[in-house]
């Protein structure tokens, strides 16, 4: 399954269907690429790969955290199978901020 970002799903939703475990990952600028580790290595960034039905998507543990406490607050527990409005800021770059809804 190919690769998405949180970028492309603004005002629409995906459902998890699956967890694909932790990477580490790092953007090498000089060489236009992403690297990946499955082991902590120093400047690399700790992401949780999702099977979604809109493709694998990486979250952060801060994205993550959010659409926990969004299940916490309806009283469920587990992500599998559970569908997640995104939102943003409506900024770009490194200025952008994802916001979830559970979707019921």
């Amino acid at each position: 399954m190919e690769y998405t970002k949180l970028s492309a799903l603004i005002d629409s939703s995906f459902t998890i269907q699956d967890f694909n475990g932790i990477t580490w990952k790092k953007w090498d600028n000089e060489n236009r690429k992403m690297l990946m580790s499955k082991t902590f290595e120093q400047g690399y960034r700790k992401l949780y790969t999702f099977v979604t039905d809109k493709g694998t998507l990486d979250l952060g543990s801060g994205q993550v955290g959010e659409l926990l406490i969004k299940l916490f607050d309806e009283k469920m527990a587990g992500l599998k199978n559970r569908t997640f409005l995104v939102e943003s800021n409506g900024k770009s770059g490194m200025d952008v901020r994802y916001f979830f809804k559970l979707k019921k």
